[in-house]
């Protein structure tokens, strides 16, 4: 509405103030019910279908500029990286002096204490025990099973998760050649336990608890497990000396 030299902008007059309306904020006009002003441009100005060409070019993009890649092809790389970050390195980051990573190595040392300290004691036990006689050596080989089966064996394969965890969440990564090999000489260790030790060990076990007419057996079968049993101690000796020194390679 025009009132001589002004204008009614909402409900308030203004005095030579421009209205608000789209053409003045260089948006398309809204024909026919555009925002109220004086000068409401016609359909065939020709400013106003340059201005609109110029925003429907925008909106749309250039013809030769690349248009942006949908969420979900940006979201994918991101995931996939994120599952990678693990074994490139570490999710976390953080120092030897965080809390977290010094709870997880707490729990790693000692559960390789029980695990293959445990173990290297067994084998010393079993071989006295052997010199004692046959009664002497049945009964410390069914406590060592129990033992193994309740405690050690689980404390071994918890210094290995937790080994796993403090690389992931401390300042490590597994693409460190200390890391790496120190993984390679635990998996060895899995290896000879469960695909040398064990099953020589059952054999021993079963020759024992038939009597004196196989003590050949048991005496080879025994000779057998402590060389086993040696090289498996061995093993953890190398990897603790990796995890120790750490070799910069």
């Amino acid at each position: 509405m025009i009132c001589g030299q002004a204008q009614i902008v909402g409900l308030a007059p203004s005095l030579g103030a421009p209205s608000m309306t789209s053409y003045s904020l260089g948006l398309p006009a809204l024909w026919p019910d555009d925002s109220i002003g004086m000068d409401t441009p016609s359909p065939g100005d020709p400013a106003v279908s340059l201005r609109h060409s110029e925003l429907t070019t925008a909106r749309r993009g250039a013809p030769n500029e690349p248009r942006a890649a949908p969420v979900g092809a940006l979201a994918a790389p991101a995931i996939l990286e994120g599952m990678a970050l693990g074994f490139s390195g570490s999710l976390l980051g953080v120092g030897v002096g965080s809390g977290w990573y010094q709870a997880v190595l707490v729990v790693h040392l000692a559960s390789a204490v029980v695990g293959f300290g445990g173990s290297a004691v067994g084998t010393v036990m079993l071989r006295r025990a052997w010199a004692e006689g046959p009664e002497a050596a049945a009964a410390v080989r069914r406590s060592f099973e129990f033992a193994s089966s309740r405690l050690i064996d689980m404390a071994a394969y918890l210094a290995g998760i937790a080994g796993i965890i403090a690389v992931i969440v401390g300042p490590w990564n597994f693409r460190l050649g200390w890391v790496t090999l120190a993984f390679v000489l635990y998996f060895a260790w899995l290896g000879i336990a469960h695909g040398a030790l064990r099953p020589t060990g059952a054999k021993l076990a079963t020759a024992m608890d038939d009597g004196p007419e196989r003590a050949g057996d048991a005496e080879r079968l025994r000779r057998r497990a402590e060389l086993w049993s040696a090289l498996s101690n061995l093993v953890i000796v190398a990897a603790i000396v990796v995890m120790v020194v750490k070799p910069d390679w």
